[in-house]
């Protein structure tokens, strides 16, 4: 979406959208100058507004050092508190479909027990 304060109409932002949901928020970061200082901001401004981060993914395609990339990571891993992260590797040329299966069996991980709320509603009032 290209950030939490890009606006949406002149008075909202797609931060006042999330937080009009009331949904998780999967964050994605990137391996790159400044993506210590994104996360952190990012995953604080959801917090703030009681919002919950179930989880992080950390794109390596815009790595140009790997030990500080890891560094990195494992900065925004303690500044943030957010345990699951997904690294997602660098690709050149197509998304092998293993990598898609890996990206959503992780998403179904850390957004299941989150939404299970949805389904027992979706079921209650399916049957009311």
């Amino acid at each position: 979406a290209g950030g939490l304060y890009v606006p949406l109409t002149r008075e909202d932002t797609i931060l006042d959208f999330i937080n009009l949901l009331m949904c998780p928020v999967f964050v994605v970061s990137a391996a790159r100058l400044g993506t210590i200082n994104h996360t952190v901001l990012t995953v604080n401004a959801l917090k703030q507004r009681g919002l919950f981060v179930v989880g992080l993914l950390y794109n390596w395609h815009f790595a140009t050092d790997e030990f500080l990339a890891r560094k990195s990571l494992e900065d925004i891993r303690r500044l943030t508190g957010v345990e699951d992260i997904l690294e997602f590797p660098t690709i050149r040329e197509h998304i092998p479909e293993e990598l898609l299966e890996e990206v959503v069996s992780f998403l179904k991980k850390v957004t299941a027990p989150r939404f299970d709320f949805l389904t027992r509603t979706a079921a209650i009032s399916s049957f009311g």
